[in-house]
């Protein structure tokens, strides 16, 4: 079960309003926060001085926005040994090797470094295309964001390919 993994087209169209919850283990927390605006470069001071973010309009630190979209904290941790993840296996059902192929964020209200954020997937649309390096699988999932208090954070539509059995 290498790297070029392919799936049938009943597997493609079996995994048609799958979903999957995760919850994280703990806070998002300030520490996080800062490792995330340092890594994209964002000298931004609402991530980085305490003071100046409570007296801006956030009253207190928030994430960069994208934060919650890029990191799956420990939600994904779980690694098979070919390198991919079981969550994946569990919410499609089958083994899958995939490729982000596009992803569109909306995001609703600021990630805070108290909040413990769980995570929704569920594919809403699959589609075929041929390519000139061979057929593909589109599985297009809406992901949603949401803290402890059930407030909605974010959401992402994401698309994955996965190469088809040509056969």
């Amino acid at each position: 079960m290498g790297p070029g993994k392919t799936i049938t087209r009943e597997q493609l169209s079996r995994a048609l309003g799958r979903e999957a919850t995760y919850q994280a283990a703990e806070e998002i927390g300030k520490t996080l926060i800062r490792r995330f605006a340092a890594a994209t470069g964002d000298r931004n001071p609402l991530y980085w001085d305490d003071r100046y973010a409570e007296n801006s309009p956030y009253r207190g630190l928030p994430a960069p926005p994208t934060l919650i979209f890029e990191l799956t904290y420990d939600l994904w941790a779980a690694i098979t040994e070919d390198g991919l993840s079981r969550e994946f296996e569990e919410w499609f059902g089958f083994d899958v090797n995939l490729q982000r192929a596009g992803n569109d964020y909306e995001m609703i209200r600021p990630v805070r470094p108290d909040d413990i954020i769980t995570t929704r997937r569920k594919v809403v649309d699959v589609a075929e295309k041929k390519g000139r390096s061979g057929t593909f699988g589109f599985l297009t999932s809406e992901v949603t964001y949401t803290n402890q208090r059930g407030e909605l954070l974010g959401v992402n539509r994401e698309t994955l390919a996965i190469p088809l059995d040509e056969d």
